[in-house]
């Protein structure tokens, strides 16, 4: 008969280690008898073991705990099952509790965007059950092993895991988040963006910054408002592309003065915009766009009817083509206008619309193609690996 001081186990993994004396019992996860584990790993509970055997389950248990000796019969019975005969010590599930991160098997479910309640919905297992088998507070047994390795597609496994949606990397105070620069290039800001998602602002800033766990209801939420994914990682704030801005002015034929009284903002603000000295927010972004891209308020056009204006892309290169001008009566007067040459193959339309004047003598425009809020900052540069 052995002793009840057995070298600990790993469930993971084979490697054994023998228990340090400074080591508190209770970190190191609940035991369980050699017998249990050596069951476990067969495949059977207890109960289906002992009927195996032709034993009481009872009786069986108390052989595994060191309660009742091993009988010749028992050995025979059990080295017949089991290829071998366990000893009557005890072993534990794993070396330690998850306390801090996250669990293996709750990251798993987040990956299939599911939630531990979810989760527990599907393998039949109890919420508060399964987050104790998860967090290795609480044998995991068989059959809900197999429940929740069904659910989920992969191996159960009590072990602790690096939570995906946050990260320490955000710094205070230097650079943004991933989350809020994606909203900005939207022209939305995080309180609206927490509106929209239904969470109050200060929780919504916090999980940007990965100071708090993002939920999987949560996380679809912000995708589905941002249209993409919603990281948790540091963002450099974006600058505003300034000549996209004066190209586009040119285009209108407006002044700067002009987009500042049709933004609503004023005049010496936009000047320091567009000298470098201020950053605009997200709500200043929304204005100008709709400033630069509104539809006319009189689509009834005068002269050129089919002024036609149209911005490119390619790499580095940028253009503007302007194609025009005709009559009403749909022929050349003057003769056709093309200025900018031909737009190169492959080249991505950063907007396209066509302008006129109305009957008050003010430019008419019609978008073809209206860019979001995005295309008044700076596009980072692809970096290389």
């Amino acid at each position: 008969m052995t002793t009840a001081t057995t070298p600990t186990t790993n469930r993971q993994n084979t490697t054994e280690t023998t228990t340090d004396a400074a080591t508190p019992v209770e970190a190191m996860g609940k035991p369980e008898s050699e017998l249990r584990a050596v069951a476990r790993k067969k495949g059977l509970t207890m109960r289906e073991l002992a009927a195996l055997m032709g034993v009481s389950a009872s009786h069986l248990s108390q052989v595994g705990t060191g309660k009742k000796p091993w009988t010749p019969n028992l050995r025979e019975k059990a080295m017949a099952v089991l290829g071998e005969v366990p000893g009557q010590g005890f072993v534990y599930r794993q070396r330690g509790e998850v306390n801090s991160e996250s669990s293996y098997i709750r990251e798993q479910a987040r990956t299939m965007g599911y939630t531990m309640r979810e989760l527990s919905d599907r393998s039949g297992v109890s919420y508060s059950y399964l987050t104790q088998v998860a967090r290795g507070r609480r044998n995991m047994g068989v059959k809900v092993q197999a429940s929740i390795e069904s659910a989920l597609g992969v191996a159960a496994r009590v072990a602790p895991a690096k939570l995906a949606n946050r990260q320490g990397e955000v710094v205070e105070g230097t650079d943004s988040s991933f989350i809020r620069e994606t909203a900005r290039a939207l022209g939305i800001t995080m309180r609206e963006l927490a509106e929209k998602v239904g969470v109050s602002a200060g929780y919504l800033s916090q999980v940007s910054r990965g100071h708090r766990s993002m939920g999987v209801k949560l996380q679809a939420r912000v995708e589905a408002v941002l249209g993409g994914r919603a990281k948790v990682a540091s963002a450099q704030c974006p600058d505003i592309d300034r000549q996209f801005i004066w190209e586009q002015m040119d285009a209108l034929n407006v002044s700067q003065n002009e987009v500042a009284r049709r933004a609503g903002i004023s005049s010496g603000h936009l000047s320091q915009i567009m000298n470098g000295q201020r950053s605009p927010s997200a709500v200043v972004i929304r204005k100008l766009h709709g400033a630069l891209f509104r539809r006319s308020q009189d689509p009834q056009r005068v002269m050129p009817v089919a002024m036609k204006v149209l911005g490119w892309k390619k790499g580095e290169r940028s253009g503007m083509v302007v194609h025009g001008a005709r009559g009403r009566d749909g022929t050349a007067r003057g003769g056709a206008v093309r200025v900018g040459g031909r737009v190169p193959w492959g080249a991505k339309v950063e907007y396209a619309f066509r302008a006129g004047y109305d009957g008050r003598g003010k430019v008419s425009v019609d978008h073809v193609v209206a860019p979001s809020c995005s295309a008044l900052l700076m596009r980072p540069e692809p970096t290389t690996a």
